[in-house]
């Protein structure tokens, strides 16, 4: 499960992630670095996870920021954000939140008057009422200590599923407009096959409590989340 980013401010500086454990055996999980726009390779055991992660996401923020969304090992499904200034360095990232029972965790980042914010789309199993499609996010992430919303994007019933799907992407506009698109799971029959729709839910400018990816509203039943695919 390979992930890939590009820096904005340096677009020959590249970072690549996948399940990969330290070939040095050191307590500490890599990243690969390339500042020659991917002619050459270094690998950095800066990711605070022993021996490798679980899924690994990796986005740059302003001014050379890295962030990065794992699942920690050893974790019980140990959902970490971490942030580095110097992606090329060998000082091992910090720990900007943490918190279980999390999975697939997919990062985008963007920057607007100079902070970065970030969004970790994620699976939350303590979600309430099996809506478990979640948006981590920040406004501010270049703060010392920046603050995580956890926003439930999904705003239907999930039926006999009792749970979305596992992949929830959030995509940034360069004005600030998010995205982020869902499998809504609506029943799981014992064939282990699942009923689906597809959803995208918007938020705009950074809105906050109900408000949150609520700008994009399907026409047939007037709920947030445009219904892309019915019943699939």
């Amino acid at each position: 499960e390979p992930s890939i980013a590009v820096n904005p401010s340096h677009p020959n500086q590249i970072v690549g992630t996948a399940f990969t454990p330290d070939p040095m055996g050191g307590p500490t999980a890599p990243i690969f670095v390339s500042n020659d726009g991917g002619r050459t390779w270094a690998l950095r055991s800066t990711v605070p996870s022993a021996t490798d992660t679980g899924d690994i996401s990796p986005r740059f923020g302003g001014n050379g920021r890295l962030y990065t969304g794992i699942l920690k090992n050893p974790g019980d499904l140990l959902l970490n954000i971490l942030r580095t200034a110097n992606a090329a360095g060998t000082t091992p990232m910090g720990v900007l939140s943490n918190r279980n029972s999390v999975d697939q965790p997919f990062l985008a980042a963007v920057t607007l008057g100079g902070k970065d914010r970030v969004y970790i789309g994620n699976n939350d199993f303590a979600a309430a009422g099996g809506r478990t499609a979640t948006i981590d996010r920040t406004l501010d992430g270049a703060a010392p200590a920046p603050a995580f919303r956890s926003v439930r994007v999904e705003r239907r019933d999930t039926g006999s599923a009792g749970q979305n799907g596992l992949q929830v992407r959030p995509a940034c506009h360069s004005d600030g407009t998010v995205y982020a698109g869902f499998y809504g799971w609506r029943s799981f029959a014992a064939s282990n096959e699942v009923t689906s729709d597809v959803v995208l839910v918007r938020d705009d400018q950074g809105a906050s409590g109900q408000n949150s990816f609520s700008a994009l509203v399907d026409p047939q039943d007037g709920i947030p989340g445009r219904l892309v695919a019915k019943n699939v």
